[in-house]
């Protein structure tokens, strides 16, 4: 989880050297990030995505922040890539925490 301050002027929901290059590349973490509950009150949704993000809490009951996501794929700003690896490290936590569940009810 990432928290609400900032590190060197940048949030570190928004920094993709330590969510892409310290955590997954230097530290070769396999699960998924996610942000700290509403950190989208100070950070930009689709820089959170941008720097590998796969979760940002809460959400919402609209389509509010999946707007500004597709906008930003479309804008160029957020590479369809990396939110597909976002999405993908996600569900690959919840295929695994499924398995575990599976595995402690037999």
């Amino acid at each position: 989880m990432t928290s609400y301050n900032a590190v060197n002027g940048l949030f570190t929901s928004c920094d993709p050297e330590l969510i892409q290059g310290l955590l997954f590349d230097e530290c070769g973490f396999e699960g998924f990030v996610m942000t700290d509950w509403n950190s989208y009150d100070s950070a930009d949704v689709a820089e959170m995505a941008a720097a590998g993000n796969s979760w940002i809490t809460p959400g919402s009951e609209d389509d509010t922040y999946v707007r500004e996501i597709e906008a930003a794929v479309r804008d160029l700003r957020l590479p369809l890539g990396q939110l597909q690896e976002n999405v993908l490290r996600l569900m690959r936590g919840l295929i695994k925490l499924e398995r575990l569940r599976q595995n402690a009810s037999v």
